[in-house]
């Protein structure tokens, strides 16, 4: 039985894949033992100096908090190389900042053991760390994009990969090569090894953006020891833990778990600030909207102009079917979804909508066209749809053009009798 060890995640890029199995091609040892000799340093090993990502514009007025911040890093650094200097092969001792360390540990032994076979620059990896770390930030719309691009790298190359690995090693332990299959390639022309690098360090830098109080020189003493790691079943015990790393499995897991909290914490704090930000522009936007001429408000608060009257059929029940073409937007004026760009109507029952459109379509009747200013809780409220660019608490912008009405099976039997009689 494989013994493998299981390490806790911060961020998404930290996702235990799989673990470095110890069937090993001979030709592969080779190379990986002469790759492990150029980056491997005992306990006493120094830091090497931080260089920033070009990819990334950075501040350098020298002044700002970003660049004092940057400052502080390269002296956090300096400080932890010559306190390990100083001490020699054992700073555990003499280690001030546990939290950042572990935290070190955690990230290196990812980049390590999960993403071994991608052959990265650590260097690189580390540049687009600390560069996100000072410049980005974690709610934006690049770091949001970000982790969902390597998500979808995970999930469409990275464990195909492993998968086929792990098999090729059970056909090798078992001497049978017929069959065995084909390792498939771990870049493409979308997922180059550049942007592979620049989403995982990115992704590493964005999951520290939270933690207080934390000592980059520490955190990459602790990331570099990762990094000597030759396989997981060297760290599976105790003892070998220990002859690697400054602290115990034990430490690590109960620092990485403080840290998993105070980031959920933090997580929590920024998501209700957010939110309750959303819903005063939202309300602020709606007030100034509703001053505009022919715009008229409904006792739901639903605003919505009629910009061209019909001559058809009005929906007036929540099961009518109807089909339109319509184009939605956010406060900014970012688009979100269009029917004009799919160029291809769309039809559904407007009981199966927003509580805005279900009330706003019955405003007009087949030909016309309205606009609807919709609050939020008319909206999505607090339950956007997982990928837009809608935001809880957000009020939504629908123009809307209705072409067809099919009414209910019920109403339309309704009307065919009051018809007869």
């Amino acid at each position: 039985m494989r013994r493998l060890f299981y390490f806790i995640a911060i961020a998404s890029a930290t996702l235990a894949i799989a673990c470095n199995s110890t069937a090993k091609k001979a030709e592969e040892k080779k190379a990986e033992e002469k790759q492990a000799e150029s980056v491997k340093a005992d306990k006493g090993a120094t830091n090497p100096e931080i260089k920033f990502s070009e990819s990334v514009e950075l501040c350098t007025c020298g002044t700002c908090e970003q660049c004092l911040r940057a400052q502080e890093i390269q002296q956090e650094i300096v400080d932890v190389n010559a306190l390990i200097a100083e001490n020699g092969d054992n700073p555990l001792d003499k280690i001030v900042d546990k939290r950042s360390y572990a935290m070190g540990v955690n990230l290196g032994l990812g980049a390590n053991l999960n993403f071994g076979d991608l052959k990265l620059n650590i260097d690189d990896v580390k540049k687009h760390l600390v560069t996100f770390y000072l410049a980005g930030e974690v709610d934006s719309e690049e770091r949001i994009q970000n982790s969902q691009n390597f998500q979808m790298y995970m999930y469409s190359m990275l464990m195909p990969y492993m998968q086929a690995k792990y098999q090729r090693e059970a056909f090798e332990e078992g001497g049978v090569t017929e069959g065995m299959p084909e390792l498939p390639e771990l870049f493409n022309e979308q997922f180059t090894k550049e942007n592979v690098t620049r989403m995982i360090g990115s992704e590493y830098g964005a999951s520290m953006i939270d933690i207080d109080n934390f000592n980059f020189g520490w955190f990459f003493k602790g990331f570099n020891d990762a990094l000597t790691v030759e396989s997981a079943e060297a760290i599976n015990s105790d003892e070998g833990f220990n002859s690697i790393f400054a602290i115990t499995l034990q430490e690590l897991q109960a620092e990485i778990q403080k840290i998993s909290i105070e980031i959920q914490q933090k997580g929590r704090e920024r998501y209700e600030k957010k939110i309750a930000a959303n819903l005063e522009e939202s309300k602020a936007w709606l007030a100034e909207i509703e001053k505009e001429e022919g715009v008229q408000k409904s006792e739901s608060g639903l605003l919505y102009r009629v910009e061209r009257k019909g001559d058809g059929a009005y929906p007036t029940a929540d099961d009518d079917v109807v089909e339109v073409h319509y184009k939605g937007t956010i406060r900014t004026g970012e688009a979100f979804d269009s029917s004009y760009e799919r160029d291809e109507t769309i039809e559904f029952p407007l009981n199966r909508v927003i509580k805005g459109w279900t009330e706003g379509l019955k405003y007009i009747n087949e030909g016309g066209k309205i606009t609807l200013w919709i609050p939020s809780e008319l909206a999505y409220n607090m339950n956007p749809p997982m990928g837009s660019i809608i935001e809880p608490n957000m009020a939504l912008k629908f123009e809307v053009e209705l072409f067809k009405v099919t009414k209910a099976e019920a109403e339309a039997e309704t009307e065919a009798e009051q018809t007869t009689e």
